[in-house]
């Protein structure tokens, strides 16, 4: 039985039923919602959130938006790319340009260079990140460096949503981002449910990747729980499938057929370089707009709900 997969399709999790389980959303699940917000919310509208210029040094903010896409080149994340543009044509919408990049660190802040230098040649005004948690530190400092600041678009993955990945990005950059999160509003560090876990059987400080590790292992017990006395990888799957749907830390747990990771909804956010993260309180953090979760179909129309 295996935990944590980063965000793979929901066809690989079919594939590999009944033995592999996330609380990170199937990729899949990811894509859909961030097209069914870009294309309900941006598309057909105008760049009121980008600033700076583009390579013709002519101001980007208020311009028709021209989209493109972010995400590694694996092929189990380009499918769930694939699966939003595809959304985009559907709607009548133009997906732009797909950027794909390499997760190799060494490379990162040279891939940042010329993707910025890319984006901002084709005047392209609102970026989707389906992004690993370090390249946006990389492309908010290339991008401040030319004074390009596109509208970016959180679609929520690896921690791109958390307050304490956007504190690390040029905040002039960070002031332009916006989108879904299937994360609740933060607590205080010390206030989590794997904090107080840990703090159950030691007394030095967690590292911050316990909140990460607890949840992984909540949704075990949740499995080991619902299976019964037989425990076999069938009984555990039904046992899962039977778990009512609550709302978490991690969003709304939920699962079924063809639904083996955790979280089923989001909520709209938008950085404010100058709130203090109740998670960290440091300067900067990710806001609610409206207060309200929305599950896939929900998301209303109409222009994102941000200052």
């Amino acid at each position: 039985m295996g935990f944590g997969d980063p965000y793979l399709s929901t066809q690989w999790h079919d594939d590999h039923a009944p033995y592999i389980w996330s609380i990170a959303t199937a990729g899949t699940e990811v894509a859909n919602f961030a097209a069914e917000y870009a294309t309900k919310k941006l598309c057909g509208g105008n760049a009121d959130h980008a600033d700076g210029v583009d390579s013709d040094k002519k101001p980007l903010k208020g311009r028709p938006r021209k989209f493109a896409s972010f995400a590694p080149e694996n092929s189990w994340y380009q499918e769930s790319v694939q699966d939003a543009r595809n959304t985009f044509t559907s709607a009548g919408c133009d997906p732009g340009v797909n950027v794909v990049y390499q997760l190799d660190l060494g490379t990162m802040s040279n891939q940042a260079t010329n993707i910025i230098a890319q984006m901002q040649s084709q005047g392209v005004t609102t970026i989707l990140c389906g992004c690993d948690p370090i390249i946006p530190v990389f492309l908010s400092g290339a991008a401040a460096r030319q004074n390009y600041f596109p509208e970016f678009i959180i679609v929520g993955t690896a921690l791109t949503d958390t307050d304490i990945v956007g504190q690390l990005w040029n905040q002039d950059f960070a002031s332009h981002a916006f989108g879904v999160s299937s994360l609740t509003e933060p607590v205080p560090s010390n206030q989590t449910l794997g904090y107080a876990a840990y703090k159950a059987v030691r007394q030095d400080e967690p590292a911050f990747g316990v909140d990460l590790i607890y949840l992984q292992l909540a949704e075990f017990a949740i499995g080991v729980q619902m299976a019964g006395p037989d425990l076999t990888p069938q009984s555990f799957q039904q046992g899962m499938f039977n778990y009512t749907g609550k709302l978490g830390p991690a969003g709304y747990w939920h699962l079924g057929d063809h639904d083996y990771t955790a979280a089923d909804d989001v909520r709209e956010i938008y950085w404010d370089r100058n709130a203090v993260s109740k998670y960290n309180g440091k300067q900067g953090a990710f806001v609610e707009t409206d207060h309200q979760r929305y599950q896939q179909g929900q998301i209303p129309s109409g222009p994102p709900q941000i200052p």
